[in-house]
């Protein structure tokens, strides 16, 4: 689903690490106009939460 609002604030969070539950929550708790743009890296198990201001992109990372 596409959030209808244009938000004032993207914030980007690379999962390559992992991404715990609890701070998907906590950043969940951040009201006003903002995105959520998760980087899952191929084969990661990506959360179910069904929140308009929340997309997940499936990036392959360069690996060094």
């Amino acid at each position: 689903m596409v959030n209808p609002v244009k938000p004032t604030l993207s914030i980007v969070v690379p999962t390559r690490e992992g991404f715990s539950n609890h701070w998907l929550q906590e950043l969940l708790k951040v009201k006003g106009e903002v995105e959520f743009i998760l980087v899952h890296p191929p084969g990661m198990i990506k959360s179910n939460v069904n929140d308009p201001r929340l997309q997940k992109l499936i990036v392959l990372f360069a690996v060094k």
